[in-house]
């Protein structure tokens, strides 16, 4: 009897801390005490990225824009822009008067001036007349849309079949064309913005004279066309004050944003508003900061 206990008890002290087993011979996983609470931070799971916010000043030069600012938004030109060919008709010409990517049209450009199969063209289209700030009587130039691009598939003599490539809004009969080069979107390290304090800093200034699409309202992301470029010293990348001048106080001034330059010809240019204060208007002036 004394044998059967003892044996009974070794069996008992043996299970501690093991797997107990059912009734039905499945084994019982014992509960395990509770952790007791820490006080100290828990550190991160290995293999997890922890990051700081962003920071244009830390993470190097960004973007100021995306593709479609700088492939569709065209740009501001003289009254007659030359062009090398033009789009005279389409594969569905009978059915469609707009066309967009997949779609096949045919050109006026063929081997006897140069085309060759894989060439792409700009699609393009004059617009509406812009006038001078300050004085509408006065014209400076003409807008000029970008609504595709198309690639020649079939080079032949005298014309070309081309298929549309990339899209912004529907290509037409008529529309003109000019060899595509690729525009590079700028990279900037942002500024400190320009604060009510802060006088003029006698840099070149110009106006805000058309908006893309003739948007009325103007505000962040907008795109707008100034009569700033090239030879007034401004260049892709480069940042503006937006601000409007008070005739009730001369010397002060409404600052309205910014605006970072995308693409410049020589007496105009693309930007893009960054930064938004309050709306913005046609009219409205600009200082390069």
């Amino acid at each position: 009897m004394r044998q059967v206990v003892r044996s009974a008890l070794v069996g008992t002290i043996g299970l501690l801390g093991m797997s107990v087993m059912a009734a039905d011979g499945m084994p019982v996983i014992p509960k395990q005490p509770p952790r007791p609470a820490s006080s100290a931070p828990s550190e991160p799971t290995r293999g997890m990225e922890i990051r700081e916010a962003f920071s244009s000043a830390k993470a190097g030069p960004v973007a100021i824009g995306v593709d479609a600012d700088v492939y569709c938004a065209g740009w501001l030109g003289d009254l007659e822009e030359k062009f090398v060919g033009s789009i005279v008709s389409a594969e569905k010409v009978d059915t469609q008067k707009e066309y967009g990517p997949l779609d096949v049209v045919y050109i006026d450009i063929g081997k006897n001036r140069g085309a060759e199969n894989g060439q792409e063209f700009w699609v393009c289209r004059p617009d509406v007349l812009v006038a001078k700030a300050g004085a509408p009587e006065r014209t400076i130039g003409r807008i000029y849309r970008t609504p595709a691009r198309v690639r020649i598939t079939c080079a032949q003599e005298t014309s070309s079949i081309a298929e549309i490539v990339a899209s912004c809004d529907g290509a037409e009969i008529g529309d003109v064309l000019l060899p595509f080069e690729p525009v590079p979107i700028p990279l900037v390290r942002r500024t400190r913005l320009v604060t009510q304090c802060d006088i003029p800093n006698g840099k070149v200034t110009g106006h805000i004279v058309h908006a893309f699409d003739s948007a009325t309202g103007i505000s962040q992301h907008s795109i707008v066309f100034l009569d700033l470029g090239e030879k007034n010293g401004v260049a892709p990348g480069d940042f503006l004050t937006v601000y409007r001048t008070r005739e009730s106080a001369v010397e002060l001034r409404t600052l309205l944003g910014e605006a970072a330059i995308l693409m410049t010809r020589g007496r105009s240019s693309v930007a893009k508003i960054m930064v938004s204060k309050d709306a913005m208007v046609v009219g409205d002036e600009v200082e390069l900061k």
